[in-house]
């Protein structure tokens, strides 16, 4: 009788890289799904160092990776698939004065 070999589970980096996808959650700047780093800062969140990423499709800020976004990978992951996200102007009157 064969042993069943479960799949090998996908570790989510520490260490976010340039250049390296992730799964983003949906914003009034873009829809949700994979999208590309653009840009790491390791900054200090009171006696903490963690790291902030920019995206290529959230151009305006940076996203808290250490506190938020590390541990929903695996959620959007199953949400998105391979759906890339978008960045998505026309959400983006609301900030704008008139």
């Amino acid at each position: 009788m064969k042993k069943k070999v479960s799949p090998k589970k996908k570790m989510t980096p520490a260490i976010p890289r340039v250049g390296q996808f992730i799964y983003v959650d949906p914003s009034p700047e873009c829809t949700g799904g994979m999208a590309k780093i653009t840009e790491v800062q390791l900054r200090a969140d009171g006696m903490k160092k963690v790291f902030f990423v920019k995206l290529d499709v959230h151009p305006r800020g940076f996203i808290n990776w250490t506190n938020y976004l590390r541990s929903r990978q695996r959620m959007l992951e199953k949400k998105y698939g391979k759906v890339l996200a978008k960045y998505d102007p026309d959400d983006m009157a609301w900030s704008m004065p008139e």
